[in-house]
């Protein structure tokens, strides 16, 4: 087992997990190492408008301005209905909409990274599970003091699927389903 440090806050992992836990930090370092300077900063704006804080400040600024419009009447540059307020709260929000899609659209990227990790695990899983299934089978077979038998199932399961065959039938499936399906 490879010696991780033995801190209190870090045990010993297995050397499998460890591999894996690498490979996902490492995917997210290449993330983050291709994020342009832009993309930080659109990422720290993100995170300190999500903040409850700026909702906050966002609440005090709209009510102070309605109190200052009260307060100082007609010498203040804007009276009621506030056309300059909404115009001011109306620029933020579409800031704010863009910077959220914009981070979104950054974090999809990372999501869709780790759905073709996990569909390699699983092609991989399954390839592996169809060797044991083959192997266990043919051991099965070689010993003598077992009654030699097929085993439809074990067969089926240890054949390797053919993956487009397979997405071609769920789509065909997906199609007919959502083509037949009535509206209400």
């Amino acid at each position: 087992m490879p010696d991780n440090g033995g801190a209190p806050g870090n045990p010993r992992l297995p050397s499998h997990v460890e591999e894996a836990v690498r490979a996902v930090a490492s995917m997210h370092v290449v993330h983050e190492r291709e994020a342009t300077a832009a993309d930080r900063a659109v990422d720290r704006l993100t995170s300190v408008v999500g903040r409850p804080s700026f909702l906050a400040l966002v609440v005090v600024a709209m009510a102070g301005w309605v109190v200052a419009a009260l307060f100082f009447g007609k010498d203040w540059p804007d009276a009621f209905p506030f056309p300059l307020l909404c115009l001011a709260v109306s620029a933020v929000a579409i800031c704010i909409a863009i910077l959220i899609l914009t981070t979104q659209k950054r974090a999809d990227r990372l999501v869709q990274r780790r759905q073709q990790l996990a569909l390699e695990v699983a092609l991989l899983a399954e390839n592996k599970a169809s060797k044991i299934i083959d192997l266990i089978e043919e051991l099965r077979r070689d010993l003598p003091n077992v009654h030699n038998r097929v085993d439809q199932e074990a067969v089926e399961m240890a054949s390797k699927p053919d993956h487009e065959t397979v997405l071609g039938v769920i789509e065909e499936r997906t199609a007919s389903d959502v083509g037949g399906a009535k509206t209400p």
